[in-house]
């Protein structure tokens, strides 16, 4: 029940807290909005059914968001996709050089530095659209 109150804690935003964001249109829970639909459309598809307009018409927030973190990683990949990789450079560089990045979040990031650098490697991952990327990236380094 306490999940539903609108408060923040000192571990962060409850459920409802966020919910209240999203009717209001608060910037922050916009931008965790648009990676949870764009991630729900990669969990079956690929990103050519992600709108551009998702990842790239996003309000601004502050940059220690994680889930700006993840928008720009969603964005990274989708230029990758579509063959714009100095457009993607730039956005991985814009983000490996935050301090803001969690060490997890660095090491996802690290794994396209690779796609740049020659030698993907490829790792499994539970988004489809994703593998498909992998797939691509892969494809590219051989020729």
């Amino acid at each position: 029940i306490a999940a539903i109150l609108p408060v923040e804690l000192s571990a962060g935003k409850t459920d409802g807290l966020v919910a209240a964001g999203i009717i209001k249109g608060a910037a922050e829970e916009e931008i965790a909005l648009r990676v949870l639909t764009a991630q729900g459309i990669l969990y079956r598809h690929s990103f050519f059914e992600v709108p551009q307009a998702l990842l790239f018409d996003a309000p601004t927030v502050r940059e220690d968001l994680t889930s700006l973190h993840a928008l720009e990683l969603l964005r990274m990949q989708s230029l990758l996709w579509e063959g714009k990789r100095e457009a993607a450079y730039e956005i991985l560089q814009y983000a490996t050089g935050s301090d803001e990045l969690f060490e997890e979040e660095k090491a996802e990031f690290e794994r396209y530095r690779a796609a740049f650098t020659g030698g993907f490697i490829r790792e499994k991952c539970p988004l489809y659209g994703i593998e498909l990327l992998e797939e691509k990236l892969e494809g590219e380094g051989e020729k």
